[in-house]
């Protein structure tokens, strides 16, 4: 699967508690395109919050780090560390905002 994400379309809404931008940003994944929570750090990097990962093998969801610097480099990693290469992690990941939410610190996504 392959992300593309416009580091332009962030959106600014407010800060979260730790004092970082809140805002979304536009994600196209695959053929789908969303609008998904995101953060800005000081650097200019922003995260992007919404998508999980699962490996074949289990139902197990992980949340998916998806981190943009202003180049638009995407880095993105989830669940073990595998290094092996008989696995792409890109093939395991799906847009699920809610669980994303609720298994992580939803507090951090939210501008207060």
């Amino acid at each position: 699967m392959s992300f593309s994400i416009d580091y332009i379309t962030f959106k600014k809404r407010g800060v979260n508690y730790l004092g970082r931008d809140i805002g979304t940003i536009i994600v196209t994944f695959g053929q789908k395109v969303v609008e998904a929570l995101a953060v800005r750090y000081a650097t200019g990097d922003i995260t992007v919050a919404g998508f999980v990962g699962r490996y074949r093998t289990s139902t197990k969801a992980w949340n998916v780090n998806i981190r943009l610097t202003e180049d638009s480099c995407i880095s993105l990693w989830w669940g073990r560390d595998e290094r092996t290469g008989r696995f792409n992690k890109n093939e395991g990941v799906s847009w699920e905002p809610e669980l994303f939410l609720k298994q992580g610190n939803s507090r951090f996504w939210t501008a207060e």
